[in-house]
């Protein structure tokens, strides 16, 4: 069984591919067309793009269900965070970190701090950060509709969420939409 914070995280990525897939243009089909996702060795797709999306209609499907790194990434170091204002246990030990890792790691959930006390659902800055990051796929995020921020965050967390957290993450994320998809 998932832990709550698991299962909130996936449900949060659901509701932001609900989201995205609604509030998406025709326009931005090319810029996402041909992105590739940094997916573990071996486990390469293309990134859900506004043309899949926007299919969702012509099918019948309600909901386009993914596992991006860049959006999974957005939500580990913010409920990390929140796991340390709360004084509660942290998925990632810092014990298994080098400590160059640790600095690093330790400066994203400073940097995600204020993101812990939001709701994913009611934050408009969230929200916003989930949208963009969804059409995400590349090896860094380079976008200006980010705080740069969380875009430096994200960008320096990445190799260190790579190493240590994205191979389970991915393959939970997978096994979820394996289960509940059409």
């Amino acid at each position: 069984m998932l832990r709550h914070g698991r299962l909130w995280r996936l449900l949060l990525q659901f509701l932001v591919c609900v989201t995205c897939a609604s509030s998406v243009s025709a326009d931005d089909a090319a810029i996402h067309a041909s992105a590739r996702s940094p997916e573990p060795v071996g486990a390469q797709h293309e990134a859900v793009g506004v043309k899949d999306l926007l299919s969702t209609e012509e099918s019948g499907r309600v909901f386009v269900f993914q596992g991006n790194f860049w959006v999974n990434l957005h939500h580990f170091p913010r409920h990390e965070s929140r796991q340390r204002m709360l004084g509660l246990p942290r998925e990632l030990s810092l014990s298994i970190l080098r400590p160059d890792e640790q600095t690093t790691w330790q400066a994203a959930l400073d940097a995600y701090g204020d993101l812990a006390r939001r709701s994913f659902v009611l934050d408009e800055t969230l929200v916003q950060v989930d949208n963009t990051l969804t059409m995400l796929s590349g090896p860094t995020v380079s976008t200006t509709a980010i705080d740069p921020k969380f875009v430096v965050a994200l960008n320096r967390a990445a190799p260190i969420y790579r190493r240590h957290r994205w191979s389970q993450d991915h393959r939970e994320n997978q096994q979820w939409i394996a289960t509940h998809a059409d």
